[in-house]
């Protein structure tokens, strides 16, 4: 099963033009030293100054069999929303990468994650 993992972008107050690079590079960097399957979701406007928040889809894209599959890529972005202040939406993919309405967050201010209880919203 694929599943989205991205930054929530319908808070205003975050203003993800002045956290996009950062956010970017850590991810990239997190890929790059670990062994899961997982790929980075990179879609920005070519402009970042005046970018509206909607314009932005960045995250992972997990590919998960079991419950556990999901665990490292969790404590890792629950890590960077803490250090980024930011929120994370989970969704699962369709076969024809039609993402899904989210299904839950977590983050900043919605807290730690539960990757059984994730497991259970996505059908996993």
């Amino acid at each position: 099963m694929k599943i989205s993992i991205t930054v929530d972008t319908s808070n205003p107050e975050v203003e993800l033009a002045k956290k996009a690079q950062d956010i970017e590079a850590s991810l990239v960097d997190w890929l790059n030293s670990h062994k899961v399957e997982a790929a980075l979701i990179n879609e920005q406007p070519e402009v970042l100054a005046d970018a509206d928040n909607s314009e932005f889809k960045l995250g992972l894209l997990v590919k998960a069999k079991k419950p556990i599959h999901l665990k490292d890529p969790l404590n890792f972005l629950y890590g960077l929303a803490k250090q980024q202040k930011i929120e994370f939406a989970v969704a699962t993919v369709t076969e024809d990468n039609e993402q899904e309405e989210a299904v839950c967050y977590f983050g900043h201010e919605e807290g730690r994650p539960d990757m059984f209880e994730i497991a259970c919203y996505i059908d996993l």
